[in-house]
């Protein structure tokens, strides 16, 4: 007998050729008014951004299509992972701002869902929980809250919220 999903498709999403793409410079609190980042976690920064981090851009992609869920029960990041397949399950951080974009221009400041991805670390390919949610109360901090975790680290995820991962 196997598990009841904990996703449901919503839609695809099809996504551009991305150069090379600086993270540093795109997910800098205030940085850029494309897609507007209000506060970086320090996993996140640590793990994706730092300047410790021996990290170079991340490589050119070529155009894509990405899977956008809804997540119908609370479970964890495995679980996720575990429905999705971990190589389905992984983007990048270029291909999550292609999403961001599309999500401020679908969505008014009130609505934006809070948003799951798994990215791939490039220092040892080790795969981990990015999550973005829209903070609008607190004037100094508007725009995406960026978090990142190990999957083993995160607890259950609450519905509402939107799971993206590859088409294939």
């Amino acid at each position: 007998m196997s598990a009841e999903p904990c996703l449901e498709l919503v839609k695809t999403l099809p996504i551009p050729a991305i150069p090379p793409f600086d993270v540093r410079a795109h997910f800098n609190p205030g940085a850029t008014t494309e897609v507007v980042i209000g506060d970086v976690g320090d996993h996140f920064w640590g793990m994706f951004a730092s300047e410790r981090v021996d990290r170079e851009d991340e490589p050119e992609m070529p155009a894509t299509i990405l899977q956008i869920h809804n997540l119908v029960k609370p479970v964890d990041s495995l679980a996720l992972i575990a429905e999705l397949g971990e190589v389905k399950a992984g983007i990048t951080l270029g291909q999550m701002w292609e999403v961001l974009k599309v999500q401020g221009q679908e969505h008014d400041e009130e609505s934006l869902p809070f948003i799951i991805c798994f990215v791939r670390l490039q220092q040892d390919g080790e795969l981990w929980v990015v999550c973005f949610g829209w903070e609008s109360e607190d004037s100094d901090l508007r725009g995406w809250e960026v978090g990142a975790c190990k999957p083993e680290w995160s607890g259950d995820w609450n519905v509402p919220a939107m799971v993206i991962s590859r088409a294939a």
